[in-house]
């Protein structure tokens, strides 16, 4: 009883922050990573992040390959991203933090 009350909330919650973004056709089955701490750069057709803005560069960032710039959805704070995940196949959302983007000049 208490798993099934969780989970119900667990739900309602992540849909709540899917929501928030504008979002609609979402998959029920996709996690939201929390990469609010990471410092992350648009590029052509990905995403690329880290936990320090030196590390931007395309050998030691992360890769979040982007299929479509539908998939970025920003929020006045945050950003709600959705894309394969460092090339494994692992398709999900991640939320940055706009202050933490890097823009080129």
């Amino acid at each position: 009883m208490k798993l099934n009350k969780m989970l119900e909330s667990y739900h309602k919650l992540r849909n709540d922050i899917l929501t928030t973004f504008d979002y609609s056709e979402f998959d029920q089955g996709s996690p939201i990573t929390d990469l609010r701490t990471n410092f992350w750069k648009l590029t052509d057709g990905d995403l690329l992040f880290s936990e320090t803005e030196e590390s931007l560069n395309i050998d030691e960032a992360l890769l979040i390959e982007l299929y479509s710039d539908n998939l970025v959805h920003r929020g006045e704070k945050y950003t709600l991203v959705e894309g394969e995940y460092c090339g494994e196949g692992y398709v999900g959302y991640c939320i940055f933090d706009n202050e933490l983007e890097v823009k080129d000049e």
